[in-house]
């Protein structure tokens, strides 16, 4: 039964996550990301897998497929065929120098509102089954330190989205100078509450407080979020099965699931490097076969 509610509790947070990745999250990610490909040089050969829209200087491709018609400076046309990281000119009428340069297709983005909304759904049925299982409502308690208005909108957000779903939640707040012993000491008390089937520290915490420490008194089966080092650890090592996993990322990788996105075999490159995000998507896109993994830093991008 704790498996079952923790479980839950756990998907709750990831359907919240993809909702996030669709709205600001999203847009912060889009905007890095526009930052990074503006400072990137690329060469040709790297990019022949999957450009489909080739340009000479500053004008665009007219077709593209097999075969390229490129407008380049000074008039006139030029056809190419694309292969093997070349592309050959096959006629041409203008007297422009030079082969065509490669470029992105641009990016589609996904709709993580809908698809929220659409396990949201399946969500509360899966929640009314193991409240009929165990005899009650699964329950998520939420240590919430000092009065960050980040923190208390994302809060408030799990707690809307919990309770439409059907699951009990009770917010514990504490004062922005909590001690670090007094902080301890209510999460080990939670997490042997038996009524309490998940357990989340919303973060940062104050500054004087230690979050390692804080992290390490969670009982690793009732950490929802997915922070304790066992479970951390667990799922950055191949060979080893995951037990709880951080919800954004884990909310990243059902996005793509779900809007038909085959990760294996394919380059991904994630914005950031954060214990909560960043390094854990760069571990689930590794195991779901992805050929590469580019996870750049915070300081690569940062204006």
């Amino acid at each position: 039964p704790l498996a079952d509610c923790t479980i839950c509790l756990c998907i709750i947070f990831i359907y919240l996550s993809i909702d996030l990745v669709g709205s600001m999250a999203g847009k912060m990610l889009r905007a890095a990301l526009i930052r990074s490909m503006q400072q990137s040089v690329l060469s040709a050969s790297a990019w022949y897998r999957s450009a489909t829209v080739w340009r000479h200087g500053d004008e665009p491709a007219v077709a593209c497929g097999t075969t390229a018609t490129c407008v380049p400076h000074g008039g006139g046309t030029w056809t190419w065929a694309a292969g093997h990281g070349t592309m050959t000119r096959l006629q041409s009428t203008s007297t422009a120098q030079g082969p065509p340069v490669p470029v992105s297709r641009g990016a589609d983005v996904l709709d993580g509102k809908k698809v929220a909304g659409q396990w949201a759904e399946e969500l509360a049925v899966e929640v009314q089954q193991v409240t009929r299982h165990i005899k009650r409502p699964p329950g998520l308690a939420v240590v919430l330190v000092g009065n960050r208005a980040d923190s208390l909108l994302y809060v408030t957000r799990k707690q809307e989205a919990c309770e439409k779903a059907g699951i009990r939640v009770t917010i514990h707040k504490y004062a922005d100078d909590v001690s670090q012993a007094c902080l301890e000491s209510e999460v080990i008390k939670l997490c042997a509450d038996q009524a309490v089937d998940g357990v989340l520290i919303q973060l940062p915490l104050s500054k004087h407080l230690d979050e390692e420490a804080v992290m390490e008194k969670l009982d690793p089966r009732k950490d929802v979020d997915g922070f304790h080092p066992l479970n951390m650890g667990r799922m950055l090592m191949r060979g080893r099965a995951a037990r709880l996993v951080p919800c954004t990322p884990l909310g990243v990788m059902e996005l793509l699931q779900r809007s038909g996105i085959a990760v294996q075999g394919r380059s991904a490159v994630v914005v950031g490097d954060s214990n909560i995000v960043g390094t854990p998507l760069a571990a689930l896109l590794r195991d779901q076969g992805a050929a590469a993994v580019t996870v750049c830093h915070r300081l690569s991008y940062q204006d």
